[in-house]
């Protein structure tokens, strides 16, 4: 099955239901079948590079953007680790007060994505790429 590829969300078909490929508790695969089931029209997936700080605990479960320039920066001196679940990688830091879990996209990641969409037959995608 192929899959259109859109670089702006304008070029979308009318009623297309847009979706983020990124989460930030449970599994990845898991959130996209549910789409999958859920479906009534159309759906297309965004596809970006996610950089974001979860101080922990977190029990909302929402973080806070960082820019890819912030995430590579605070990056350094640790190792980024894959989250088979999240779909992303993954560190903590400790900023001297409490503990942070940076999950952050690398090209890898996203290609991992890109394949999970694939083999669950999505037929549409919204590339987004710094």
């Amino acid at each position: 099955m192929s899959m259109t590829v859109f670089s702006s969300a304008d070029s979308l078909p009318p009623e297309t239901l847009l979706a983020d490929c990124a989460v930030s508790g449970g599994r990845l695969e898991d959130y996209l079948r549910n789409l999958r089931a859920l479906e009534t029209g159309p759906v297309c997936v965004r596809l970006s590079y996610m950089t974001m700080d979860f101080p922990l605990p977190c029990p909302t479960g929402g973080g806070i953007p960082l820019t890819r320039q912030e995430a590579l920066k605070r990056s350094r001196g640790h190792t980024l680790h894959l989250s088979a679940a999240l779909g992303t990688g993954c560190f903590t830091q400790w900023d001297g007060k409490s503990l942070h879990a940076i999950l952050m996209d690398t090209p890898e990641t996203i290609l991992r994505k890109y394949r999970l969409l694939q083999q669950l037959e999505f037929t549409m995608v919204l590339a987004v790429y710094p």
